[in-house]
């Protein structure tokens, strides 16, 4: 038996090396240098840089309640779904930190920067993050819309719970005599009972909410028409029945009636939101936007939608707006410690 313990505690090591050296999936990365990052995206879509702004990746060490936030690049998304640089080239994403320090890896993240950015923080439209798993050989994490430095809680209910909303068209504004020029979405009974369903206020900064109308009766050129920004579901958006409105009270919910003949100017009007090629949507929308910009008139992320309202839906009629989850934003990202 003594001639054979050397073997076995030779064994014994060869098989230690072989674990150390292997990542959390059994692969061997020896040969990938430290500091080498992959972000792997779903759902992300091409943002015009001028417009709209771009991507930046973030990751957050944590030592001693002190954190540190080192940006690992700026990207958007080509024509194909790849991952390219701001001018749409091949994109290497760099740690110029110290890697030795990655084991205080704590979150993952990634912003929208507005577009000519040149703030070396972090914007606070966070679109998805998620905490960091340290393992021998690497930091990963899987990023969602529902991460804490995202939208919390709100992102999680919308990820998780498939339920509806809904919309209702009526002109309170007008005292009903103008029915097909409003869109509100609660019912529209006495109670005005809001068809968000619970927990989607939004908490963590940097999102609004917006809803929409679109006329969809030229597919290659939608002209959108904004209902109003909003951050609470439950109560009024933030330019109440919108600059259109008639003088009777509105509804203390998200909606917009268009009543006035004559709107300010820029205003654009909708007389008949029964019209055949209208749909209905609810977006996400980063703050940085400024109001009446161009960004501000182009929606950005789905999270409710209806692509055309249906000939059933009449004056006061509740109709549902369908969960977007399944196209909903969601990133993996690995990096070699």
């Amino acid at each position: 038996m003594k001639k054979y313990k050397p073997i076995i505690l030779l064994l014994a090591i060869l098989l230690s090396l072989i674990y150390l050296a292997c990542d959390d999936s059994g692969i061997g990365p020896s040969s990938i240098p430290a500091g080498v990052i992959s972000l792997r995206q779903t759902n992300f879509t091409h943002l015009d840089d001028n417009v709209q702004g771009v991507y930046q990746l973030w990751l957050r060490l944590d030592t001693a309640g002190m954190t540190f936030d080192y940006s690992l690049g700026k990207f958007n998304i080509g024509g194909s779904g790849e991952i390219t640089n701001t001018s749409g080239g091949s994109m290497q994403f760099v740690f110029e930190g110290d890697t030795n320090r990655l084991h205080l890896a704590s979150v993952i993240y990634i912003t929208l920067e507005p577009p000519n950015d040149s703030n070396q923080a972090p914007s606070s439209s966070v679109l998805v993050s998620g905490p960091a798993s340290v393992s021998v050989d690497s930091v990963y994490a899987t990023l969602t819309m529902g991460g804490g430095l995202a939208l919390g809680s709100a992102g999680q209910q919308l990820i998780s719970n498939g339920s509806n909303a809904g919309f209702a068209i009526a002109s309170p504004t007008a005292g009903y005599s103008h029915c097909w020029e409003g869109i509100w979405f609660c019912d529209t009974t006495s109670s005005h009972n809001s068809f968000f369903p619970s927990n989607l206020q939004l908490q963590t900064g940097g999102w609004f909410y917006q809803g929409w109308v679109v006329d969809n009766s030229n597919p290659g050129n939608p002209v959108y028409y904004s209902t109003g920004r909003f951050t609470n579901p439950y109560g009024p958006d933030f330019d109440g029945a919108g600059p259109c409105a008639g003088t009777f009270p509105p509804y203390q919910k998200p909606g917009q009636d268009w009543i006035l003949g004559v709107c300010p100017s820029g205003t654009p009007h909708i007389t008949e939101t029964n019209k055949a090629s209208y749909g209905v949507f609810v977006t996400v929308e980063p703050s940085f936007e400024q109001y009446g910009s161009q960004a501000f008139q182009q929606p950005f992320l789905k999270v409710y939608d209806i692509p055309y309202i249906q000939p059933w839906v009449h004056c006061g009629t509740n109709a549902y707006l369908l969960n977007m989850r399944g196209s909903f934003p969601s990133a993996q990202v690995r990096i070699t410690r």
